[in-house]
């Protein structure tokens, strides 16, 4: 099965930020332009991000494997993850009812093949979902709010952690590593920022961390 996710954001276009460095893998591109947005995690220290989750409104299926997914970032030497209640946490997931996976996916390809969706939430407790939100953030991501889709699949426990270990990603700043549209990683190159799958691994790899290092100057 294909390993696809979204971040609500990946659709939009958006120009250069010159307050922020632009690199390789941001979740914004704009092919026309060659340009991008960036959007940091603002919870960090000088050395990693903390970002606190929550996974109580997931489903069955993925509240067995959420702890493992915590426990991949925290395998970054650039992240710490953790789990918390539900008013501490800055990064939650939940499995939405089936009306909202199908209204979020009108299209039936996918509604049924899209396994996770990222809401991320600026400073100002603004939803980014527009080029004009973008625009007008604060480019700083407070919270993101994690979808994971409510549809039965034959996933495996690994694809499973894959799918909310990628969502993670997209709240902290990274996009896809394997975007043909701009500088794709070579097919050979492990990541867990990769749409296609299935991988036989769920820890974010080699390729993430530097990304994290670079994004944010560790």
């Amino acid at each position: 099965m294909i390993l696809k996710s979204k971040a609500l954001f990946l659709t939009l276009l958006f120009f250069v930020c010159s307050a922020v460095t632009i690199y390789a893998h941001e979740v914004f591109y704009n092919p026309a332009t060659s340009s991008s947005v960036a959007l940091r995690w603002q919870d960090k220290t000088t050395s990693y991000l903390n970002v606190p989750t929550n996974g109580d409104y997931l489903n069955s299926t993925y509240t067995s494997v959420y702890s493992n997914a915590v426990s991949a970032w925290n395998g970054s030497p650039y992240v710490k993850a953790s789990s918390t209640g539900f008013g501490s946490s800055k990064v939650d997931f939940a499995t939405p009812t089936t009306n909202f996976w199908q209204q979020t996916f009108p299209n039936y390809s996918d509604y049924i093949t899209i396994l996770g969706i990222t809401f991320i939430y600026d400073t100002n407790s603004a939803q980014i979902s527009t080029y004009s939100t973008a625009f007008n953030s604060t480019r700083k991501i407070k919270s993101a709010q994690i979808y994971i889709t409510p549809l039965s699949n034959n996933q495996t426990a690994t694809q499973r952690t894959q799918t909310l270990t990628h969502e993670m990603g997209h709240a902290i700043g990274l996009g896809h590593s394997d975007n043909s549209s701009y500088a794709p990683i070579a097919s050979s190159t492990q990541s867990i920022m990769r749409t296609s799958g299935p991988l036989n691994y769920y820890t974010p790899q080699t390729h993430e961390n530097n990304d994290l290092k670079a994004m944010y100057g560790f």
